[in-house]
């Protein structure tokens, strides 16, 4: 992050959200830290916005205490708490002009004309929409009315910006270049965001840390790369991404790794957290994209399967494999063009071969 971070600190303490009996967000702590980008990511129905909501104040929590800055903010209205926020609708006042929806949060705070025209104009420069100050926000694509809509929760340098699926009504090319946008200016400015998303690549793409969020709590907080390459359990790997599970036994270990013995009859070497034994029921996590596709025999010095192609998918870029092993397991492979010798038509029989850092164990639980 920068290290000239002007954000604030963002504190959930034992946060509990109830409608009558059925709980929406239940029991969560979060610390965010200063400057810190942080994602809740979820399903829907996982909680993340009602999270999101008794952060900026709209929605009152059944229990638990909020605070920002080191501040309890629990009891404060939003207008209280110094925050700007950024919904997936914009927001903007449409009988204002560009420049009036900017100006309109520092007249709330009594700034004197001078200032406001300065801090538009340094606004609008920010956001590239330096021409735009004129226009109304009906005249403005999507793309550009969100940025209005960024630049102004950020006008009045707001402790934080809490943004609820802000990108949610873009197309994917204006979706992606939002994406940098944001972490331009996240960065520019050091400040706290807390970004609300249902979105997996979205949230791997910009998080410093993803909360994956499940019936009303955090199933996992790590980085982006941890998530995904080494998830809490089997839910989260199913959530994040795609994969494939292998259930198995280990029967040997090692300082570097763990023997698996999987219900395929096959043996795969496969990371973990420590603490595993000898004899443990466990599922091997193994991603698409860590296998290739190669002869009719796995590789030297690889671990690997043999199977039957029965379908194969073209993406342009990639092409996603189905396998299916002699106990009947299907295994999904995705290669890119030149991440194999040619594309094996369906009924062909390959080898699929990983590197032996590729799997990663979870409990051996089953999938809700």
């Amino acid at each position: 992050m920068a290290s000239d971070s002007r954000g604030a600190e963002l504190r959930l303490e034992g946060i509990t959200k109830t409608y009558g009996e059925a709980a929406a967000v239940r029991g969560l702590d979060l610390i965010v830290h200063p400057g810190e980008f942080v994602t809740l990511l979820g399903a829907s129905g996982s909680g993340k916005t009602t999270t999101l909501m008794m952060l900026a104040g709209f929605t009152s929590p059944t229990e638990g205490r909020i605070s920002i800055g080191g501040r309890d903010v629990t009891s404060l209205p939003p207008g209280k708490r110094d925050l700007g926020v950024v919904f997936q609708n914009y927001a903007l006042f449409p009988h204002l002009t560009v420049y009036q929806n900017l100006a309109f949060p520092l007249e709330m705070r009594r700034v004197d004309t001078r200032s406001i025209a300065k801090e538009v104009a340094h606004a609008l420069e920010m956001v590239q929409l330096s021409d735009k100050g004129g226009s109304s926000p009906r005249e403005l694509s999507g793309g550009q009315q969100q940025r209005i809509a960024l630049a102004r929760a950020i006008i009045f340098k707001p402790q934080a910006l809490l943004m609820d699926e802000p990108l949610g009504a873009l197309d994917k090319n204006l979706r992606e270049h939002m994406q940098v946008e944001i972490k331009r200016l996240q960065k520019s400015l050091g400040a706290t965001v807390v970004f609300v998303t249902h979105d997996q690549e979205e949230a791997l793409t910009m998080s410093d840390r993803i909360a994956v969020m499940q019936d009303g709590g955090i199933a996992q907080i790590a980085s982006a790369r941890e998530v995904y390459e080494e998830p809490a359990n089997r839910w989260v790997a199913g959530f994040i991404g795609q994969s494939n599970f292998l259930p198995g036994r280990i029967t040997e270990r090692d300082e570097d790794a763990y023997v698996v013995l999987l219900d395929s009859g096959a043996r795969v070497r496969a990371r973990s957290k420590p603490g595993r034994s000898i004899g443990d029921r466990v599922t091997g996590v193994l991603r698409p994209e860590s296998i290739r596709i190669a002869g009719a025999s796995p590789s030297a010095g690889t671990t690997g399967v043999t199977g039957e192609v029965t379908d194969a998918l073209y993406f342009g870029h990639t092409i996603k494999y189905t396998v299916k092993l002699a106990d009947g397991t299907g295994l999904i492979a995705q290669t890119t063009r030149a991440g194999h010798e040619s594309a094996p038509p369906v009924g062909t029989r390959v080898a699929m071969n990983w590197g032996p850092d590729s799997v990663w164990l979870v409990d051996g639980e089953t999938l809700q």
